[in-house]
């Protein structure tokens, strides 16, 4: 399936689960707005999907995304701002998920403030991997 926007193309296909959700798989255009709340079909971002695309300046996910995979936003150099819809728990993303995104100064998680958005994209940035907490990290999770 492709979900076509302005400026870009998303290729899916459908979850493993069987529910009729869907898993980003591929990108492909230059849009500098990633705009998706309104595609709640939309379950995961598969890894890499959006590595090095430096086009992308906003990302609006829907609330319905409960994975984000490896490395999925990693040196998207002009990303500054993305939105997620809903509260994430720590399973939400992947390794390296925003590694590189240089220009990254909010991340904002519905429920959240502009303070602690603005905390949040920091401590991706500047923190060392090792000293981020990853989904692999929490028992019984």
């Amino acid at each position: 399936m492709i979900i076509e926007k302005d400026g870009y193309n998303l290729i899916c296909s459908e979850c493993k689960d069987g529910g009729g959700n869907l898993i980003i798989t591929a990108y492909q255009g230059n849009g500098a707005i990633l705009d998706l709340r309104e595609h709640t079909e939309i379950s995961e971002i598969d890894r890499k999907v959006f590595l090095c695309c430096n086009s992308l300046k906003k990302i609006y996910l829907p609330g319905s995304i409960s994975h984000i995979g490896d490395w999925c936003f990693s040196k998207c150099e002009n990303l500054s701002f993305i939105s997620i819809g809903s509260s994430p728990d720590a399973r939400l993303f992947g390794r390296g998920v925003f590694d590189g995104c240089v220009r990254l100064s909010r991340i904002a998680i519905d429920g959240e403030d502009e303070a602690e958005s603005g905390l949040i994209a920091a401590a991706v940035i500047h923190m060392s991997a090792e000293h981020l907490l990853r989904a692999d990290d929490i028992k019984g999770g």
